[in-house]
């Protein structure tokens, strides 16, 4: 019989370090040992070791960050990327979709409506007002 284990591949992280990685396994472990025993004291354990993993994550992200930004002070496009990666924002066009004639009708449709609705405001104010 072969037993074959299913290996997920993590994208590199610049802040995931050594120290980190032996943590994690550590919380596995206690993990595993208090689902096996079901004892209160493996669970307090486990607890323990979850907490000083995410501490040592959290850690170890915001150093990586301030660092990042550190260096790149005087960069804005780059400043721009590392918010944006942080951000998790999409990396996509703004820009509304579809044929081009299509969509440049529809900015000019927004840009007139926009104007005509600015212009019928300032006429029907009092002059005071203006």
């Amino acid at each position: 019989m072969t037993v074959s284990k299913k290996i997920i591949l993590i994208p590199n992280r610049k802040w995931f370090s050594d120290d980190i990685r032996e943590s994690k396994l550590t919380r596995s472990k206690a993990e595993n040992t208090w689902r096996k025993t079901k004892l209160e004291v493996h669970r307090q354990l486990y607890q323990r070791d979850r907490t000083d993993t995410n501490n040592l994550i959290s850690k170890a992200k915001r150093e990586y960050i301030s660092q990042e930004f550190a260096q790149n002070l005087k960069k804005p496009g780059q400043l721009y990327k590392l918010t944006n990666n942080i951000l998790k924002r999409p990396n996509g066009s703004i820009l509304p979709e579809g044929n081009p004639d299509d969509v440049c009708e529809q900015f000019q449709t927004f840009f007139s409506d926009k104007i005509t609705k600015i212009r019928f405001e300032l006429i029907v104010r009092e002059p005071s007002e203006v």
